[in-house]
């Protein structure tokens, strides 16, 4: 039986997430490693490649893998970079995709060109037909950017238990006012979209996984809340 929120053809939930690059050496360097793979092809417009489901990308793996996609349905785009002078963004329409970028493209960007340093994540499902399929990266524009996003609180979170833990002279005291505060942090409701730093290269690929499995399982749970 076929989820009831909107789906892409490879299989999972449409959920938006954006990931921003820091360059790090010339923009025209991070162009020329991006072209000298098979899997991007030009944009619409200036400064626009796309990542397609293709070449080197054909091993990737979502709920539908390559080989199960008909001719009819190929070629995927399975992201959309914009190149600036001063960064680069990486959109694109799933949490799965998003995981399948990040490593893919640190083998094949130096990280002396470019690395990832945070993301945007869209927090919750849509319905099908919500968003019509060629305006689905248009749709996302108005989704991951403005003032509307939230930033990560995990520094300020961070500060607070560090002065929690400076605090008065009994460590039991100061253990319970510790987690009753992180308890209450819990609580709080999540972003509906929100901005967090990407420490793919401190932590590997697993930490990312955690908090983008952890977001999917909560955008599932609360499906039934939004419809």
């Amino acid at each position: 039986m076929a989820p009831p929120w909107l789906t892409l053809v490879t299989g999972e939930p449409y959920q938006p997430a954006r990931v921003y690059y820091q360059l790090l050496g010339e923009v025209s360097a991070f162009r020329d490693r991006l072209q000298q793979l098979d899997c991007i092809v030009p944009g619409n417009r200036k400064g626009q490649w796309l990542w397609q489901f293709e070449a080197e990308a054909e091993r990737l793996r979502f709920e539908r893998i390559y080989r199960q996609l008909t001719p009819e349905e190929r070629p995927v785009t399975l992201g959309q970079f914009e190149i600036f002078d001063n960064g680069v963004t990486l959109t694109v329409l799933s949490f799965d995709r998003l995981l399948q970028a990040i490593p893919f493209f640190d083998r094949h960007i130096d990280r002396e060109i470019a690395k990832a340093t945070k993301m945007h994540l869209v927090n919750y499902f849509f319905s099908p037909g919500e968003v019509e399929q060629p305006l689905r990266y248009k749709h996302v524009e108005k989704l991951l950017e403005g003032s509307h996003i939230k930033a990560s609180r995990a520094d300020e979170v961070l500060a607070k238990v560090e002065e929690l833990a400076t605090l008065g002279s009994d460590a039991t005291e100061r253990m319970l006012e510790i987690t009753s505060f992180l308890e209450a942090v819990a609580q709080e409701p999540r972003p509906e979209v929100e901005e967090l730093p990407i420490n793919f290269y401190e932590d590997g690929i697993i930490s990312m996984e955690m908090i983008l499995n952890t977001r999917r399982k909560e955008a599932m749970d609360s499906w039934g809340d939004r419809n």
